[in-house]
C-alpha cells in the first residue's frame, strides 16, 4: 500500500536549492590609477562613474527646441557640469557660438547660488546621475527662471521630487525623446556606453507652464516626423514608450549584438 508521510517531512526531503555563487570583483590597479588620475585633474570633487560625455546626436536633436526657447542661436548657453568639454564643442558646431562648459565647481558658482542673475541665458546639461546631483540641477534650473534643457533618465519625470519641484515654480516642462537610445562615452573608454535607462530632454521655457506650452505647440510640427518625439506631459511620454524605471542590463551576448548592430 501507499505510505503517506506528514507534510512537514515531505517538505524536509525536497532537494534544497544551492545558494547562488557570488562573484567577487578582482582588484584592478590600472582602473584605480585611472580613476585617481582623472579625479586629480579636477579642482572639485568628482565621481569616476559620472564622467560620461553626451553624444553630438543628442544636441542635434535638441537644437530646434533650444533655438525656439532662446529666440535664436546667439544666446549664452551654459552647461555647468564639466566632463571633457565636449558639450560646448557640440553646441558651437550647431551654431550656438556662445555656448560655454567651464571646468569649475557648479555648486560654488553664481550659476547655482544665484542662477536668476548669473550671466547665462539658457541652461543645457546632462547632469551627473550619482548622489543628489539630478535634484540639485533641477532646483537650480527652476530657480533661474530661464529656459533650460536637462538630459535625464526617463524615470526621473515620474518621481515625486520632480513633480513637486516643478509644481512649486508653476512649471510644466515638455519632453523630447529619441527613437533610439543615446550612447555615452567615458574619457577612459570604460563603463557602459548604453545605460540601463532611456534618456529624455526635459525642456522648459522658464516663464511658466503657459509659455512652455506655446513653445511646445510651435515645435510640434518640427518633431512630428523624424527620429524624435515631443511630449507635453509625463503621461504622453509614457504612452510613447519611455520606461518609468531602470531596465535590467542585457547579458554580455545581447550587449555584444547591440554594439554590432550600432556599428
Amino acid at each position: 500500500g501507499v505510505v503517506y508521510q506528514p507534510r512537514e517531512q515531505q517538505m524536509d526531503e525536497r532537494p534544497k536549492k544551492r545558494p547562488k555563487k557570488r562573484h567577487k570583483h578582482k582588484p584592478n590597479p590600472k582602473a584605480d590609477a585611472d580613476a585617481a588620475k582623472l579625479a586629480s585633474s579636477f579642482p572639485f570633487p568628482t565621481d569616476y562613474g559620472d564622467h560620461f560625455e553626451t553624444p553630438a546626436r543628442a544636441y542635434a536633436d535638441l537644437a530646434p527646441a533650444l533655438e525656439a526657447l532662446c529666440g535664436g542661436r546667439g544666446a549664452r548657453v551654459l552647461d555647468p557640469y564639466y566632463c571633457a568639454g565636449a558639450a560646448a564643442t557640440h553646441l558651437r558646431a550647431l551654431g550656438f557660438s556662445r555656448a560655454t562648459n567651464p571646468k569649475t565647481d557648479f555648486y560654488a558658482s553664481p550659476a547655482f547660488r544665484d542662477p536668476k542673475n548669473a550671466p547665462f541665458d539658457a541652461l543645457v546639461t546632462n547632469p551627473p546621475f550619482s548622489g543628489d546631483h539630478k535634484n540639485r540641477c533641477l532646483d537650480a534650473a527652476l530657480r533661474s527662471a530661464k529656459p533650460f534643457a536637462l538630459l535625464l533618465p526617463a524615470y526621473v519625470v515620474e518621481r515625486r521630487y520632480f513633480r513637486d519641484a516643478c509644481a512649486s515654480k508653476g512649471a510644466a516642462p515638455c519632453f523630447l525623446k529619441s527613437a533610439t537610445d543615446y550612447a555615452y562615452a567615458h574619457p577612459h573608454g570604460t563603463g557602459k556606453a548604453a545605460p540601463p535607462f532611456q534618456s529624455v530632454w526635459v525642456i522648459d521655457s522658464g516663464k511658466g507652464a503657459a509659455a512652455t506650452a506655446r513653445v511646445a505647440a510651435a515645435l510640434a510640427p518640427r518633431y512630428a516626423t523624424g527620429t524624435c518625439s515631443l511630449h507635453r506631459s509625463p503621461a504622453t511620454l509614457r504612452q510613447g514608450g519611455a520606461a518609468a524605471s531602470e531596465r535590467k542590463r542585457p547579458n554580455p551576448k545581447a550587449r555584444k549584438k547591440r554594439r554590432r548592430l550600432a556599428e
